[in-house]
């Protein structure tokens, strides 16, 4: 319990995971983008947290284009809409 991964492809793309199937911050190089390192490491993810019987899930925002063309050519759907709520206290 409690894991925590970051994966990177070719030191060009990295991604954060949490336990329960989370994942998200995905980035690439600019000079690398449009080469597939984020589909590829995307797809890595994805396998490892079925693997151990998760549920891969991730949050994208809505003008996040390129992300949510990522997330579609790795097989994923839009299931609905979210709703950030930030602490206000210290």
């Amino acid at each position: 319990p409690g894991f925590c991964c970051a994966c990177v492809v070719n030191t060009n793309s990295s991604l954060l995971s949490a336990d329960e199937g989370s994942f998200g911050a995905l980035g690439t190089l600019p000079q690398h983008q449009g080469r597939g390192f984020a589909r590829a490491v995307v797809r890595f993810i994805t396998q490892a947290l079925h693997s151990a019987h998760r549920i891969p899930h991730c949050y994208v925002a809505a003008d996040n284009i390129a992300s949510q063309s990522v997330m579609k050519a790795c097989g994923y759907a839009a299931v609905g809409e979210a709703t950030w709520l930030l602490s206000q206290t210290e």
